[in-house]
């Protein structure tokens, strides 16, 4: 079984205990879970060792914009000559048809306003695989995203040597949308938003406002392949939000711990992780980091960590560690989080670094410290640090009414 399922199976039999009294029987039980979202399934792959997240996704695909071409196609080559036309002419919708598409080398995105789709809205009928999740001495993605206005929505993204989607902010790759997207099992980081620290002139090129919503980032198989691995690792990224999403086993197997799930820094500015679930991940969420000599002018500025459920079981992942870090930040709010970790690391949210200012932590709920270290100054108010266990499934509870990502509900089965 994957390690990240975990929590949903002790959610699932803690609610059933702890909210027995409120029902009559096992039927009206499941029900009333099925009506929060609360039941899910943990999917194996024929060895036993590898599942994935199952999720419902009711909603139809985004609709194709005015203005743009639409333009459906059913098989690899179809879908590669799509992508060509529609990097001369821009303005395309591509439409996938269900099923598996190879993909062997990377596709550019080179035009402003292309969107690829599933003609379904699901994940589970569009996979888009790379050539393997193995080291490799070529890099190879499925995506790299080098103009404004990219939309991918409704499709499963899977097994490449590099990252799954690079979005250029060196060259100022600007508002892409990823929505109801899986990302899963590169070998590198998930969805990396790249920057250029060198110059003054590249420093001005960002990344700006992408939004990652309602997706899935894990590793199907409870850990990842190695420690260079993250989720959304975003440098010099400006006005981004993250939310509704789920990250899963985004853990390094050995050497050294792997990157936070969602990572922000290197002169990035303002951006949002929202009403999120991470689960059995190294570390969850980072803003900034200690980065000396590089002549950046700042590690993280503003920026907002609010409403995410973090949980990790304690299964032996050799780098567990804190939930939410600010490593030299100027400003950040971070906001009525929960955080349960069952690993020994002491910490569930720390603040890092004298250089760092205008840090608000409040009103979080956690059964570890919270913790300034070397030198770091930081306001706290109205926080918890001795969530029990049972609390935690109570807040969790509470809080599935308010997130959108709990929306699981028994799923048809999925393509792997």
């Amino acid at each position: 079984m994957g390690l990240g399922f975990s929590l949903f199976c002790l959610v699932i039999a803690a609610i059933v205990f702890f909210f027995f009294i409120d029902f009559n029987t096992k039927a009206s039980i499941v029900s009333k879970l099925q009506e929060k979202g609360l039941v899910e399934e943990v999917v194996q792959g024929p060895d036993k060792s590898a599942s994935i997240v199952k999720r419902v996704y009711l909603s139809p695909p985004l609709p194709t914009p005015a203005g743009y071409k639409e333009v459906w196609v059913s098989n690899d080559s179809e879908f590669l000559q799509a992508m060509k036309q529609a990097n001369r002419t821009g303005y395309t919708a591509i439409v996938l048809e269900d099923g598996i598409y190879n993909i062997n080398n990377t596709i550019y995105i080179t035009a402003e306003h292309i969107m690829v789709k599933s003609a379904t809205g699901n994940p589970y009928d569009v996979v888009l695989k790379g050539t393997g999740m193995v080291k490799s001495g070529r890099v190879k993605g499925i995506f790299r995203v080098n103009a404004n206005y990219f939309t991918l929505d409704g499709v499963t993204l899977t097994d490449v040597p590099n990252h799954l989607v690079q979005v250029a902010g060196e060259i100022n790759a600007s508002y892409p949308h990823f929505r109801h997207v899986i990302f899963q099992d590169a070998y590198e980081q998930l969805l990396k938003v790249s920057y250029n620290y060198k110059t003054q002139k590249s420093q001005d090129n960002k990344s700006l406002g992408g939004i990652v919503d309602g997706c899935i980032f894990q590793y199907t198989r409870g850990i990842g392949p190695n420690f260079y691995i993250g989720g959304v690792d975003a440098l010099g990224a400006e006005n981004w939000v993250v939310k509704d999403s789920i990250f899963r086993d985004i853990a390094s197997p050995s050497d050294r711990i792997a990157q936070y799930a969602v990572h922000f820094w290197d002169n990035a500015d303002n951006n949002i992780v929202t009403d999120n679930i991470f689960i059995d991940n190294d570390r969850a969420i980072g803003f900034g980091m200690r980065l000396p000599n590089r002549g950046i002018r700042y590690a993280h500025k503003g920026g907002v960590a609010k409403n995410n459920v973090i949980y990790h079981t304690n299964n032996g992942d050799p780098f567990a560690d804190v939930g939410i870090m600010a490593e030299g930040n100027i400003g950040l709010t971070v906001a009525d989080n929960i955080i349960f970790q069952m690993h020994p690391y002491e910490n569930a949210i720390e603040y890092r670094w004298d250089n760092s200012d205008g840090i608000d932590i409040s009103g979080n709920m956690v059964n570890k410290r919270i913790q300034g270290r070397d030198g770091a100054v930081a306001s706290l108010n109205s926080n918890m640090e001795m969530l029990t266990l049972e609390q935690f499934l109570i807040e969790f509870h509470k809080k599935s009414d308010l997130l959108n990502v709990i929306d699981y509900k028994h799923p048809v089965e999925g393509r792997q």
